[in-house]
């Protein structure tokens, strides 16, 4: 049995026994690079879950992770690998993911660190928009997506548990349908 799953910090295990978020940020680990810390990711629910089940894991979840990053790499994933079940963790609606140059970028609003120089002037002005009102529509257009996705992975008949790590769907109910 395997259980693939995906999310951001919350299904990595972030600092739940390590105080490292990723593997490259202990020496011991550099070359696993933005994987989960090994130690962390033993004491996250999807290893727990793997443990009770006795199944293998498979976990593309990284801190800091967008929901957008989350579902390409489900995809990629499920382009050359059958898990029994799949079970992500939706991270926070305002994060992003932006390509530049052949690379992905996780944008938040913490800082500039992982944005390439040249995207710095973009970066602030998204960080500057992110107001309730964004917030909210992003939470609505969110929450079409990942039913979408589920749609999507049901008619391709791939088991799978979806679940809020963060941010919850509260403008739902303000919502005119």
């Amino acid at each position: 049995m395997i259980i693939y799953v995906n999310g951001d910090s919350h299904s990595a295990g972030a600092e739940a026994v390590n105080p490292h978020c990723f593997a490259d940020d202990d020496s011991q680990y550099w070359a696993l690079k933005q994987r989960p810390h090994p130690d962390n990711l033993r004491a996250s629910y999807g290893c727990l879950i793997a443990n009770k089940l006795y199944a293998v894991l498979d976990c593309d979840a990284v801190s800091a992770a967008s929901n957008d990053r989350i579902i390409r790499t489900t995809r990629e994933y499920l382009a050359s690998n059958k898990p029994d079940l799949v079970i992500i963790g939706w991270s926070t609606w305002e994060r992003e993911e932006w390509l530049h140059k052949d690379n992905y970028y996780q944008i938040t609003a913490s800082g500039t660190d992982t944005v390439p120089k040249e995207l710095h002037d973009q970066y602030r002005s998204w960080v500057i928009e992110q107001d309730h009102v964004t917030r909210e529509r992003k939470q609505l257009a969110w929450h079409d997506r990942i039913y979408e996705f589920h749609q999507e992975l049901d008619n391709l008949g791939v088991k799978h548990l979806f679940f809020n790590t963060y941010s919850d769907f509260s403008a739902i109910r303000n919502r005119q349908i």
